[in-house]
């Protein structure tokens, strides 16, 4: 069959099409799990504010992965499979501008990540996650150039070995990285629980709150939690995400209080975020929520030279 009677047809156009989408999609995804990982080895990641964006990175960029490599790996083998039976289809259009744009892309990712690189060496900077980061791009931009460089020279006569092994590396990286988000985040279940904790302690610290401001305004506890709600300013109290029931509080003395509830895992100290309605407990150290698991009461004493009465004018 002459080459030149070669066509693209809808078929290959969205064939390839759908390889370089998917490859791009994996690569950047990959690339983010990679940082995720050196984030967390390195303690990059303030979790006192940011008490789920690693877990929430880590899982998006595992579902990824898990389903659309295994359709870039499908469709690429299926492309290289009918171009090795009809050798004339190397010289599709859309297979070589599609070729070269990821070439291109590769060589821009690789030669902005050595710019970097440079600038941050004469800069005196030596942070290990920036060297790991760029060999991370390094390492996902470099495999994609020398695959594509290789696919466009080879001999079509002649056996490709170093195709499949391309194929095993990818695919033994992109396993690795995704098993060994598994350690770190967890199954769905812990992952859940995890969750449900953090929005309990998120809770707590609402709730405790709205105590202190009480007795500011009042100088006197809450007799229950329920005479901390009020219509006029629309707070309503929060209930156990997992059970809906109330969270447990009672009056020690005058100006001491406990809060009680019940949860599903030990703290890491990596849970916690700040309640939705930030007070001037949101100022102490997230230790104060320190917790195992099971059934945890917090005790805390309003200290009324830190937060004195509010004078109300008549």
């Amino acid at each position: 069959m002459e080459q030149s009677s070669i066509k693209t047809t809808p078929k290959d156009f969205f064939l390839y099409l759908l390889s370089n989408i998917a490859l791009y999609y994996c690569a950047g995804w990959l690339v983010s799990l990679l940082y995720d990982y050196i984030n967390y080895g390195f303690g990059t990641i303030d979790y006192s504010y940011q008490t789920s964006w690693l877990p929430d990175s880590m899982r998006w960029a595992m579902a990824s992965l898990v389903i659309v490599f295994p359709v870039y790996i499908w469709v690429t083998n299926r492309l290289n499979r009918d171009v090795d039976a009809n050798p004339g289809k190397r010289e599709l259009w859309v297979r070589k501008w599609l070729m070269y744009l990821t070439l291109a892309l590769a060589s821009v990712a690789i030669v902005v990540d050595l710019v970097a690189l440079v600038n941050q060496f004469l800069s005196g900077e030596f942070a290990a996650t920036f060297f790991l980061k760029v060999g991370a791009v390094a390492l996902v931009a470099g495999m994609i150039f020398a695959y594509y460089i290789y696919e466009l020279r080879r001999d079509a006569n002649k056996p490709a070995p170093q195709r499949a092994l391309f194929r095993y590396v990818a695919i033994i990286l992109v396993l690795i990285s995704v098993i060994g988000g598994f350690f770190l985040v967890g199954s769905p279940t812990t992952a859940r629980e995890k969750r449900y904790d953090s929005e309990r302690t998120a809770d707590l610290q609402d709730i405790q709150w709205q105590i202190v401001s009480y007795w500011q305004r009042k100088e006197v506890l809450p007799v229950e939690l329920s005479d901390l709600n009020d219509s006029i300013s629309g707070y309503s109290l929060p209930v156990d995400p997992k059970t809906g029931l109330a969270y447990e509080y009672s009056v020690i003395d005058g100006k001491t209080f406990e809060l009680c509830t019940t949860f599903d895992r030990p703290s890491t100290g990596q849970e916690f975020k700040p309640a939705p309605f930030s007070g001037p407990y949101e100022s102490q150290e997230f230790a104060n929520w320190n917790h195992e698991a099971g059934r945890i009461c917090f005790e805390r004493t309003i200290d009324s030279q830190l937060y004195p009465p509010t004078k109300v004018v008549r």
